[in-house]
This record gives structure tokens, C-alpha cells and sequence, in this order.
């Protein structure tokens, strides 16, 4: 995605900082009609805006407007993990690798809990976090409630604020 200043923003669009909405300031088109709510969700779950100049993500724009350029090297995180929700309260500014600490638990994960799989070869729950490029590992544990007990306490030392428990449906009935 390329760079937006905040001018070419409010150019076409108001941003509503309670809600994280960006509004039509005129008519610019036949879908873009002054006052309506501008943009839509795409299939990766971002609220994305078609502007006559191009594409750009909301999140981005909301950082952008409320507190200026993101910086190289740097990403906009939605704390809440609700990738719809770019209320400013709810953005960061963050590196790529404190970003993806604060993703929840996959749509894959046989668990329920983040960072725990189960190792069919030693028929054990293993627990392992990255952070950072570095991995942290747990070790094996035959109950996933030892496991998720384990990943608990490592994954607080590791992810410290950026944690994301969100989604997580941890279930003893995972036991094997």
C-alpha cells in the first residue's frame, strides 16, 4: 500500500474518533455520498477505503490523521484484535514483530490455545511461542491443561503487554 498524507485524507473524508469511521465529506461518486460511512470490510477482515487516488487501509488513515506519518519499520496494531475497530483508543503504532504477538489463535489450532499443538510423534501437547524472530520453547506435556498452564506462564514473560488471549476456546475435552 502506498503513503497517504493526512491533507489528501481530510480532502475527501472526516474521521469520527469515537467511532473510527471515516465520513463522505461531499459526493464524490455514486457510493461515496456525503455523510455516508466510506469504505468496506475486505476478505482478510480490514476496513479498507477506495478513495479517487487509490486504496488505503483505515486503520492507517485514522494513525495518520490523529498523530501524523507511521514511521519505516513500523505498523498500525488494533489492541483489541478487532481488526474492524479503528477507534485512535484503539491503534498503536508497533514493529512487525510486537504485531504478530498480538495475533489470536489461528483458525487451524486442534487446541484451542495459542502456541500449543499436539506432536502426534511423542503423542505429547508441546508448547512453543515466537517473539521476535526468537522461539521460546515450552517443553512436551501429556495433559493440554499442564500445556496451556505452561504457555500461560511463558507467554506472559515473553509477549509482556502485547498478550492476545482473544479467541482462545481452550476445552479439557482436547485431553488425549
Amino acid at each position: 500500500m502506498s503513503n497517504i498524507s493526512k491533507e489528501s485524507i481530510l480532502k475527501f473524508l472526516q474521521h469520527d474518533e469515537n467511532t473510527g469511521n471515516f465520513l463522505w465529506i461531499d459526493n464524490f461518486s455514486r457510493k461515496s455520498k456525503k455523510g455516508k460511512v466510506a469504505g468496506g470490510i475486505t476478505s482478510h477482515g480490514y476496513w479498507r477505503i477506495q478513495l479517487p487516488i487509490g486504496r488505503f487501509y483505515a486503520h492507517r488513515m485514522a494513525w495518520i490523521v490523529c498523530n501524523g506519518d507511521i514511521p519505516n519499520g513500523y505498523e498500525i496494531d488494533h489492541i483489541n484484535g478487532n481488526k474492524k475497530d479503528n477507534r485512535i483508543s484503539n491503534l498503536r503504532l508497533v514493529t512487525r514483530g510486537q504485531n504478530v504477538m498480538n495475533v489470536g489463535v489461528k483458525n487451524n489450532n486442534t487446541s484451542g490455545v495459542k502456541d500449543v499443538v499436539w506432536d502426534s510423534s511423542r503423542e505429547r501437547w508441546r508448547v512453543q511461542i515466537t517473539a521476535n524472530g526468537k522461539h521460546y520453547y515450552g517443553g512436551r506435556f501429556s495433559s493440554i491443561t499442564q500445556a496451556k498452564e505452561e504457555r500461560n506462564r511463558l507467554i506472559k514473560m515473553v509477549h509482556g503487554k502485547f498478550l492476545n488471549t482473544k479467541g482462545e476456546q481452550y476445552d479439557t475435552t482436547n485431553e488425549r
